[in-house]
């Protein structure tokens, strides 16, 4: 993957969260409970975006800065679910909603969304929803 001008600007942001959110009048826990919270909702915004393309832990932390640790920690932190969990989860309902929504081989959207075979894709698609791929789409 490239860094283009958006990965400059996600980078921007997670760099000067102090400044954007006034976080250097705040008690040290304050900073840190605001820190992390900016950092997630920053990441969040990053993994919507990029949300088929392959989200590593290392690839992550990375293109924001942040060490692969402390980035896994403040996402659990903040949201109460690993980053892995999270990623594999929302990959799962955007392909859900392709699903639905179109007419293509689920595992032609299997493969777009970065799973690597459709078995893969089948057990973490009713991990998720609860049903596999095709009753989803009946």
């Amino acid at each position: 993957m490239n860094f283009n001008q958006a990965d400059v600007t996600t980078h921007r942001l997670f760099r000067q969260f102090s400044k954007e959110t006034g976080v250097n009048n705040l008690s040290v826990n304050q900073k840190n409970s605001r820190f992390h919270c900016s950092l997630i909702e920053a990441l969040i915004l990053f993994i919507e975006r990029e949300i088929k393309e392959e989200l590593t832990l290392d690839y992550l932390a990375t293109t924001i800065g942040y060490s692969a640790g402390h980035l896994r920690r403040s996402f659990k932190m903040v949201k109460g679910i690993s980053l892995a969990k999270y990623i594999r989860r929302r990959k799962t309902e955007c392909a859900a909603n392709e699903i639905i929504m179109s007419s293509r081989f689920i595992v032609d959207i299997a493969v777009e969304y970065g799973f690597s075979s459709q078995a893969s894709f089948s057990r973490t698609f009713k991990s998720v929803t609860g049903v596999t791929p095709k009753e989803y789409r009946v």
